[in-house]
This record gives C-alpha cells, sequence and structure tokens, in this order.
C-alpha cells in the first residue's frame, strides 16, 4: 500500500488527528501508563518513559514506512491543551490475525463525550477512502462494553469470537465493499 500523502493531519467536526511527534512523549506515556485507561489492554501498562519511548518510536517508524499511523487525538475548540488520545491505524504484520487494525485509546477524562467514536468513523473512512484498504479490523477484549459500541457505531461488524495473544477477544470488521453494496 503506497503512502498516504494526506495522513498527516485529519479533521472531523470537533476534533484534529494528527501526527505523532517525538514531543508528545510526555502525553503518551501519561495515557498509556494509566490504569483506568489501560483496562482491557493484554501487553500491559507502559511503566517507564523507556516503555513509552519505545512504543512512540515504533509507531514513529510505522509512519515513515506507510505513510500513515496512530495520530494523536485533540480537540479543535481547546487549541493548546493536552491531547485527549490516540486513534488511528496499525498493521498487525505477522502476528495471529495480521491486516489494518483500528486502534484507540483515551485519557478517562476524555470519555463518554464521543470523541471516541468521531475518531474512529475518520480513521475507517481513511482506511477505506483514502488508502484503498480492502477492510480494517478491530480486536476488542469481550468485556469492553464501551470498545465495542464505538466499533459498532464506527461501521465495523461482529465476526465473532477469536484468541489473540491468548486472550479471548471479539474480532470486528469495516469492509469496503459492504460500503458500496
Amino acid at each position: 500500500m503506497p503512502p498516504a500523502s494526506n495522513a498527516d493531519l485529519v479533521t472531523t467536526e470537533r476534533l484534529l488527528l494528527r501526527r505523532p511527534l517525538l514531543g508528545d512523549l510526555a502525553v503518551f506515556h501519561e495515557i498509556h501508563a494509566d490504569p483506568e485507561a489501560n483496562r482491557f489492554n493484554r501487553i500491559g501498562l507502559h511503566r517507564t518513559t523507556q516503555q513509552s519511548r519505545a512504543v512512540l518510536d515504533a509507531w514513529l517508524a510505522h509512519w515513515l514506512k506507510h505513510g500513515f499511523g496512530p495520530w494523536v487525538v485533540e480537540v479543535r475548540s481547546a487549541p493548546g491543551d493536552p491531547a485527549v488520545g490516540f486513534a488511528g491505524l496499525r498493521w498487525r504484520g505477522s502476528e495471529e490475525l495480521p491486516g489494518l487494525n483500528l486502534y484507540f485509546r483515551l485519557r478517562p477524562a476524555a470519555w463518554g463525550h464521543g470523541y471516541a467514536t468521531e475518531a474512529a468513523l475518520a480513521t475507517v473512512r481513511f482506511a477505506l477512502a483514502d488508502l484503498g484498504a480492502p477492510e480494517v479490523t478491530a480486536i476488542i477484549h469481550p468485556e469492553n462494553a464501551p470498545s465495542i459500541r464505538v466499533a459498532e457505531r464506527a461501521g465495523m461488524t461482529l465476526v465473532g469470537p477469536v484468541e489473540y495473544r491468548g486472550h479471548p477477544s471479539l474480532l470486528y470488521i469495516a469492509r469496503a465493499a459492504d460500503r458500496t453494496a
């Protein structure tokens, strides 16, 4: 898939989705080290800034290789405020379920405002329309009802239960073919 030229900045009605920078490390670590924000995270908390830096570096490398990746999510009406979270796309290379995966993680103070759904809708639209991807997946912990609602509101359909990284999960998919049919 060729790099996307318009991926660096995507706007929605209320959000600005922008390419992450190394300068986002503090907010990246804050959100990814927060136990509440990561309640259903199977990989675990980023306990140190160095752990967060390694993951952020991987995201930045993903951007360099593919021309897209997870974005920093900011509220347009609050310029200069800290980011509310991260959302976007990541390739799951040769793992158990390869493909283009929807990712979102918001700070708990941003929950309940519809930001995750708005970012997920923009992400799925970007993947299917701008990148021309045939599908986008989301792998969700079965007890993560808020993420299930976000996936469904973003037009994703439950395919069924799967095992991912040794844990029971739910696989949701949005297919380009379903959007044009």
